[in-house]
């Protein structure tokens, strides 16, 4: 018997991937945390099909999806990742101490659940020729700060951040220039108020 492809999300959750059919008998492929792939018609798969791959959404949904073709190269996605995975921004009266006199001593499966849902925490994704930076919680995730590739003969970017007021936008912060100059800018100013003053 075949076992599928397994992957565990941020949350902890795994999921099994599966293939289906459409009502019009197309192939269908799908991630289900339930091993058997639940009540729906389908059979596991080994294989991620060609021209496809494995995405887990910054809300750690986990999907099969067609391969992203993007002119942001893959050394550009990981500066932006690495500057923004290491930050944190706890909310305001959400802290740790404030969790510990709550709940009592904080042993490390506390302090983990403290993490998954009182800290929100950056993720960076590949979206046609943008890179965009979500503010994330739990299964929340926001779309705060936006690279979007102008030029990629001189790989210059610009950037906006998303303005919350009334129906919510994105604005333009800056002329273009290079995603390490542009990220080293405006990356640490997510977990701090000058966030909210760039515009």
């Amino acid at each position: 018997m075949i076992s599928p492809i397994d992957y565990t999300n941020r949350l902890g959750k795994t999921y099994y991937l599966f293939q289906g059919k459409t009502k019009k008998g197309n192939p269908r492929y799908f991630f289900s945390p339930d091993p058997s792939g639940g009540k729906v018609e389908c059979v596991p798969l080994d294989h991620i099909p060609e021209g496809f791959e494995l995405f887990e959404h910054p809300n750690a949904n986990v999907v099969l999806r067609k391969k992203i073709k993007t002119e942001v190269l893959p050394f550009e996605l990981h500066l932006v990742r690495d500057m923004v995975e290491e930050l944190e921004r706890i909310d305001q009266g959400d802290t740790l101490e404030r969790f510990a006199k709550t709940f009592g001593h904080p042993d490390s499966r506390r302090i983990e659940h403290f993490k998954r849902y009182h800290v929100w925490r950056f993720r960076a994704e590949v979206e046609q020729d943008s890179i965009v930076v979500y503010e994330v919680r739990g299964q929340q995730a926001v779309a705060v700060l936006r690279f979007d590739l102008m030029n990629k003969n001189s790989r210059e970017y610009s950037v906006s951040r998303w303005v919350f007021r009334g129906m919510g936008h994105w604005s333009s912060l800056t002329k273009s220039g290079r995603i390490n100059e542009v990220a080293q800018k405006y990356c640490p100013c997510l977990v701090t108020d000058r966030f909210f003053e760039m515009l």
